[in-house]
């Protein structure tokens, strides 16, 4: 019997895939994914449904390979386009997802008058967003919303999310070629296609700190990471409970997120979260009460020598892949004086793996992260290997102990000892 071609097979796929997930939504009451307005606005899969999670990955995976199998590699090639960001811009920078409530209906007439839009643009910015399923025209010039629009509409944390993605990634990328010409392998903050792109000396968080509204919409936008990533992770693949009664450097902590759940999870440990005056401000109002002893906050900048002393763990999350190798040295170093014999860093970030260790769309989101890194700071992720590169340079007595996988899929938890004789 023949074989079914790669295209029934990817269609089979897709059809037991999608079969098992729809499966999982049912049984456990969950919203049918939907372009509608009422429509769920992200899926949920917890990590713990290994087959449920499974099928969803292999699913992404078969239909997008599908899709470009479809469309043969001449179209595939040349439908790439940023229009797609462009008609999402239009509709952020003229709030369109703004002009009618998200229960009803407009002509593109009453949209135009709404956000200051000539109709002609108004009709064909919507009418191009509409075919990524923003927006809908239900009758002939009339619109109403969908669960992407609405998302627009109710969420200001996406709003701002795709704010910076309109109008800060887009320049950075537009420039990053530009930036590799004139710099290659990057070592300042400046040399990256952000900085070009927005015709500024200064690196990409100097020039947010510059500019305050941009600055607090970027904040914004960051801050959904840490309000919707579980933390769970972080928790399971590290002994904490073996630090004892350990004191925690949180450098570039933010607000304290992820002190606050290692607080709760772990009342022997107590942690002074560090970062700019201006970025903790805030943070002991996020702090329950019924762990207030356990966390302080200090301001700190991690490009100067670390202030405090004799720290049992100085703790990264998703801070050094900001920063180019020459900075990940210097940041490195300048915790040196915090550190005693029996200290340890404790490093999380997005690891880099070798083609074809993740789901398709793990390591796609892994690889863009990357050329985001790139496009924003020339910095970049990195594997252990890169890692433990980075901290035989930064000083020999940093040696790397181990490093595990978090059951995110993407993420990697370091122990890096401090070896002083």
């Amino acid at each position: 019997m023949t074989s079914p071609s790669n295209i029934v097979s990817l269609a089979m796929t897709i059809s037991e895939t999608t079969t098992t997930i729809n499966t999982y939504f049912t049984s456990h009451g969950l919203p049918i994914p939907s372009f509608d307005v009422s429509g769920p606005s992200r899926l949920s899969i917890p990590p713990e449904e290994k087959e449920v999670a499974k099928a969803y990955a292999e699913l992404l995976r078969a239909t997008m390979e599908l899709h470009n199998l479809m469309l043969g590699p001449t179209a595939m090639l040349m439908g790439t386009s940023p229009m797609d960001n462009l008609s999402l811009h239009c509709i952020y920078a003229f709030k369109i997802a703004h002009a009618f409530p998200v229960d009803g209906e407009a002509t593109f007439e009453d949209i135009s008058a709404a956000c200051g839009l000539n109709v002609i643009d108004t009709r064909r910015i919507l009418r191009h967003a509409m075919t990524n399923h923003i927006f809908q025209e239900v009758r002939p010039g009339t619109v109403v919303h969908t669960a992407a629009s609405k998302l627009l509409a109710t969420d200001p944390l996406v709003s701002d999310f795709v704010g910076i993605g309109c109008e800060e990634r887009f320049q950075a990328a537009a420039y990053t070629v530009e930036a590799l010409k004139r710099f290659g392998y990057a070592e300042e903050p400046n040399q990256s296609g952000f900085s070009l792109g927005h015709q500024t000396t200064r690196g990409l968080y100097d020039e947010l700190r510059a500019n305050p509204t941009r600055g607090e919409r970027w904040a914004n936008a960051m801050s959904i990471y840490a309000s919707r990533i579980s933390l769970s992770p972080l928790i399971d693949s590290y002994e904490w409970e073996n630090l004892g009664l350990a004191k925690i450097l949180d450098v570039g902590g933010g607000y304290g997120p992820v002190s606050i759940g290692l607080a709760k999870a772990f009342p022997s440990l107590t942690f002074v979260v560090q970062d700019f005056a201006d970025v903790i401000e805030d943070g002991p109002s996020h702090v329950p009460a019924e762990i207030s002893s356990q966390i302080t906050f200090m301001a700190y900048d991690m490009l100067t020598p670390q202030t405090v002393r004799d720290a049992d763990v100085v703790f990264f999350r998703a801070v050094l892949h900001n920063w180019t190798d020459h900075y990940c040295l210097k940041i490195l170093r300048n915790q040196i004086p915090a550190l005693k014999k029996g200290s340890r860093l404790i490093i999380v970030e997005p690891q880099l793996p070798e083609p074809g260790k993740l789901t398709w769309y793990a390591e796609k989101r892994l690889r863009t992260m990357d050329l985001n890194m790139l496009s924003y700071f020339g910095s970049r992720e990195r594997s252990v290997a890169d890692w433990e590169d980075i901290f035989k340079k930064a000083d020999e007595r940093f040696v790397l102990k181990k490093a595990v996988d978090l059951a995110d899929g993407s993420n990697c938890i370091m122990e890096v000892l401090w070896n002083e004789e």
